[in-house]
C-alpha cells in the first residue's frame, strides 16, 4: 500500500500589480495549502523578505523581473524564483534564467496550474523548509541615503549638499532612489525608468533629461560628473560609498 506524503502549508510571496487577480489566486492557493502574501511592486519586496520567511517568490507580469531575480540570487540562492510573462520575448526569458529563476512561463497559466507547480516545487526543495531571509544591501536600507558628497531624504524629496538643502521633482526622487538602491551598479535607461516606475516607459531616453538635472543639484562640476557617472553603451551608475539609515 502507498503512502502519501503530507506537505506541510507553503508559504509564497507573490508581486503582480492586478489586484484583483492576485486576490483571486491567493483564494484558490489557500485550498490547496499554499499561503499567498501579495505586494504590488518590487521596492515593496525586501520589505516583506525582511519581515517574514517564505518557501518562494512568485512574479507574475511585473516589469524589471530580471533585476529582481538577480537581487534574490545575489542574497539567497536557496529561494526559488517563478516568473508569469506572457509579454516576455525569448531573449528576456534567457536573461531571467540566467539572474536567479528557477522557472520562466512565457503564457498565461490558469491560477491552478500556478499552485501546481509551487506545490511541485515544495517536494523538490522540501516540505516547510523555508529559504533564508535575504541580506538587503546597503543602499536599501531605509529611506535615507549618506555619502561623503551628499545626503539625500527620499521621504521628504530632498538633497543636502554642503548643509544646503535642495528640492527634488518626484521623478528626480524616484531615479535617484534607483541609483542608490543599485549604488556602484551600471543599469541601462530602461532598467532605471521600469524600476522608478514599476512599469515600462514608451521613451526612456527621458531619464537623461532627469540625470542632467540630479547632476546639477549634486555633483560639484555637473559638466565633468564624478557621482553619477555615464557607463558608456550602457547607462548610468551612482559611484559613491554609502551609509543609509533607517
Amino acid at each position: 500500500m502507498g503512502v502519501t506524503a503530507v506537505m506541510s502549508t507553503m508559504r509564497v510571496l507573490l508581486v503582480d500589480t492586478d489586484q484583483n487577480a492576485a486576490e483571486h489566486l491567493r483564494a484558490l492557493a489557500s485550498d490547496y495549502e499554499v499561503d499567498i502574501s501579495i505586494v504590488n511592486e518590487i521596492a515593496a519586496v525586501w520589505s516583506a523578505l525582511r519581515s517574514d520567511r517564505f518557501d518562494a517568490l512568485l512574479s507574475r507580469n511585473v516589469a524589471a523581473s530580471v533585476h529582481m531575480c538577480q537581487e534574490v540570487m545575489h542574497y539567497s540562492e536557496q529561494m526559488p524564483v517563478l516568473v508569469v510573462d506572457a509579454r516576455m520575448d525569448p531573449t528576456m526569458r534567457i536573461s531571467c534564467l540566467e539572474n536567479g529563476a528557477s522557472e520562466v512561463v512565457v503564457h498565461n497559466p490558469a491560477d491552478r496550474e500556478i499552485v501546481a507547480m509551487l506545490r511541485a516545487w515544495q517536494r523538490v526543495v522540501g516540505a516547510g523548509e523555508t529559504a533564508p531571509v535575504p541580506t538587503k544591501p546597503e543602499g536599501l536600507q531605509g529611506h535615507r541615503f549618506v555619502c561623503d558628497d551628499f545626503e539625500a531624504d527620499f521621504r521628504a524629496r530632498v538633497v543636502r549638499v554642503d548643509s544646503e538643502e535642495r528640492r527634488l521633482s518626484t521623478t528626480q526622487t524616484a531615479i535617484l532612489r534607483v541609483l542608490a538602491e543599485h549604488v556602484n551598479r551600471s543599469l541601462t535607461r530602461d532598467e532605471i525608468m521600469e524600476l522608478a516606475y514599476a512599469r515600462p516607459r514608451k521613451n526612456s531616453r527621458c531619464v537623461d533629461a532627469q540625470i542632467t538635472q540630479l547632476r546639477r543639484l549634486i555633483e560639484a562640476k555637473p559638466n565633468d560628473p564624478r557621482i553619477i557617472q555615464t557607463v558608456w553603451g550602457t547607462g548610468y551608475r551612482l559611484s559613491v560609498d554609502t551609509t543609509v539609515e533607517a
